[in-house]
């Protein structure tokens, strides 16, 4: 009934009503669709909360432009009402659509709290819109209705009863406002249409005195139900504001874990990089060839040196399969016999279809399930060992022979050479006792010239037969008492020369793991030299002992003899080799060979210390 007073220019002012009071909707659009965004961005996907505060702002941007495009149409030549009253309509039921799509948010979580913001804040863009959209009669429930409609159904179709309650409470805020949206068209539309009585107020009072007065009376109830609906949303606001500042708190101290929680990350992110870095660069730089597989045997990653050592570029060689480098792949059976775990040699193909030996390395990296697992591979190429190794198993070959014709020589001087020199011995005695007499004095020295040489030779054989033997004699090795051994090779070199005067010390408790027999063969060789060559002393001393080197026990045998010329200490412990005239010191030259061998066998090592008249000590170790 109101609308039919003056309705041209009432229809006109309550659409520029309408486009001016755009704008406060708009801030508090962008306010509210931010905080809405912001709080379900780690709860919904963050796509959904995106798409839809994108669609939000868009709204905004086109209600803006809506606006802008009104006043200035307005100013320029007037406008078509029904065309900016249609656009003024879709405009809010495109933004109540939108708007309305955030209740679809509570299907990603059980949060009631947040389900409840959202229906605090639609609930508040609901009344916003009764205040500010309600300059027709039906403006309101363009917005209202796609706002509302989404948020009701899905708290009535919920199972919660909480969520059937807030239901029902939307609904009942719903026709409370849309009551106050309807008493707000009225009060505008009435405040218009005053302005337009106020040229013929005096007629109009006088014709409608008791409808002014009736009218009145409703405008008192209505305050009076304003004031009561005033006091119950000052009762609601307080409430409203104690909740805000609750979530306030919530949100600070959520704010705090946050910032925490993205320091930590921050940081595990560099420790992350850097530990990539790390491996990245251990792995381009490894002096080993590496490729890793993935569980179908089809490489996924590989270090420069793995493909330059098969002559391919690193990314020629991705996502081959394993069977492409293998020389001899297996020809049936699966994936798992292309790889073992362990270390295995094998033969792959080069780019130009060479083939090499490589070392290789198999370990699995375990993953969250069967297909996720990775073989890693780690080879050094040994073709060059394959081949010294058929050299020396080639050589090795040749030295069984040689050795074969070594004992067979060695047989040879054990029978053959003895007969000879027992002939010579057996003869030169029959010589002596049946025609001594008849012999000068000259024929008598070259008989004992005789004998001796056939002596001596007889000792280098002993000799020979001795080295021949410690080399391949089988080696037992035993805790033995090399103090005991010492003083019992002493012992009997002073029963042969009961004349020398031989002062020795012999240090106690000498133990070593050795063979018994070969370490007595080495001991009565060094101390009857240190005998031998103290015999032109006055008085000998001989002392057999033990130091400790670089934690290992050496032993040693010191003499104050005649001493070495240690300009000739490489020949010292070869065969034949001496450092004396034989008419000065006695010997064959074997016996030093023969301790240098025997030490070798029990991985030890022997040196001397030696000057000329001031002594010499041999040094050696016995366990390597």
């Amino acid at each position: 009934m109101l609308g039919n007073y003056y309705p041209d220019q009432l229809s006109e002012d309550q659409l520029y009503q309408s486009y001016k009071l755009i704008p406060y909707g708009l801030g508090s659009s962008i306010v509210m669709a931010t905080i809405v965004a912001a709080l379900h961005w780690y709860l919904v996907p963050q796509v959904i909360v995106f798409v839809w505060f994108a669609l939000t702002f868009i709204i905004v941007l086109v209600r803006s432009f809506l606006q802008v495009w009104f006043y200035k149409t307005r100013k320029r030549a007037g406008i078509n009402f029904k065309k900016w009253h249609r656009r003024y309509i879709l405009s809010l039921f495109a933004a109540g659509f939108v708007w309305g799509n955030a209740a679809m948010f509570a299907n990603f979580h059980q949060s009631d709290k947040h389900q409840i913001l959202v229906a605090f804040v639609l609930g508040g863009l609901a009344a916003g819109a009764a205040s500010a959209s309600s300059m027709f009669k039906y403006s309101f429930y363009f917005f209202a209705v796609p706002l509302l409609f989404p948020l009701i159904v899905y708290f009535l179709i919920s199972e919660d009863g909480v969520d059937r309650t807030m239901g029902v409470i939307t609904i009942l805020y719903f026709v409370f406002i849309s009551f106050t949206s309807r008493n707000i068209f009225k009060t505008t539309v009435e405040s218009l249409i005053f302005k337009y009585q106020n040229k013929d107020l005096v007629n109009e009072l006088h014709r409608s005195n008791q409808f002014a007065l009736n009218k009145v009376e409703e405008l008192k109830q209505e305050i009076e139900a304003r004031k009561s609906m005033q006091g119950e949303l000052e009762i609601l606001s307080k409430s409203l504001e104690e909740k805000v500042h609750q979530r306030t708190q919530m949100l600070n101290e959520t704010n705090s874990v946050l910032q925490m929680e993205v320091s930590e990350k921050i940081k595990a992110e560099k420790a992350l990089k850097k530990n990539e870095w790390k491996f990245r660069s251990m792995f381009e730089t490894a002096q080993e060839g590496i490729w890793v597989f993935n569980s179908n045997c089809r490489l996924r990653y590989v270090n420069e040196k793995m493909a330059h050592m098969l002559g391919y570029t690193q990314l020629e060689m991705i996502n081959h399969h394993r069977r492409f480098f293998l020389h001899h792949p297996p020809q049936t059976g699966g994936n798992s016999l292309l790889f073992k775990e362990g270390i295995r040699q094998i033969t792959l193909k080069k780019k130009d279809g060479r083939e090499f030996w490589v070392l290789e390395s198999v370990s699995f990296l375990p993953g969250p399930n069967e297909q996720s697992k990775m073989i890693l591979g780690m080879v050094t190429e040994i073709t060059e060992r394959i081949k010294k190794e058929k050299k020396i198993e080639e050589l090795n070959s040749q030295l069984k022979e040689v050795n074969k014709e070594l004992d067979a020589f060695t047989y040879s001087v054990s029978h053959d050479l003895r007969a000879p020199l027992r002939t010579i011995f057996g003869f030169s005695e029959i010589l002596i006792e049946d025609y001594g007499d008849k012999f000068d004095e000259t024929g008598r020295m070259y008989i004992d010239h005789l004998q001796k040489a056939a002596n001596r030779m007889k000792s280098l054989i002993d000799d020979l037969l001795l080295l021949s033997r410690v080399s391949k004699s089988d080696m037992k090795r035993l805790r033995v008492d090399l103090s005991k051994i010492a003083k019992e090779i002493i012992a009997t070199l002073k029963t042969e020369y009961p004349n020398r005067k031989v002062e020795y010390q012999v240090e106690d408790n000498l133990i070593a793991l050795c063979d018994s027999g070969l370490i007595k063969i080495v001991l009565e060789n060094l101390i009857n030299n240190a005998w031998k060559f103290t015999s032109e002393r006055e008085t000998a001393k001989i002392e057999i002992g033990s130091i400790t080197e670089e934690g290992k026990n050496v032993y040693f045998v010191k003499d104050n003899g005649a001493g070495l010329d240690m300009t000739f200490e490489q020949k010292l412990f070869k065969p034949f080799q001496r450092l004396h005239p034989s008419t000065r010191f006695s010997g064959t030259g074997v016996g030093l060979a023969t301790v240098k061998r025997i030490i070798t066998r029990h991985r030890g090592t022997i040196w001397v210390q030696s000057e000329i008249d001031r002594g010499t000590t041999f040094y050696f170790t016995l366990d390597g």
